[in-house]
């Protein structure tokens, strides 16, 4: 279906049309508020928000 907005953004997760500021940034990534809802994690030691298929944040923990 074409999308006559100019700047519509769709999330990269499951490809859903964005409406207004209804969505979070996870790794440069755009996505809609459900996706980050249902498919992200907050990382218990420092903070970031990863995939919850993603095992680790990335960051060293020391």
């Amino acid at each position: 279906m074409e999308d006559n907005k100019k700047n519509a953004l769709y999330c990269s997760h499951c490809g859903a049309l964005i409406e207004d500021d209804d969505y979070e940034e996870v790794g440069g990534e755009i996505v809609c508020t459900s996706c980050y809802e249902h498919h992200t994690t907050t990382c218990e030691r420092c903070g970031e928000v990863n995939w919850t298929n993603q095992t680790e944040c990335g960051m060293i923990h020391i």
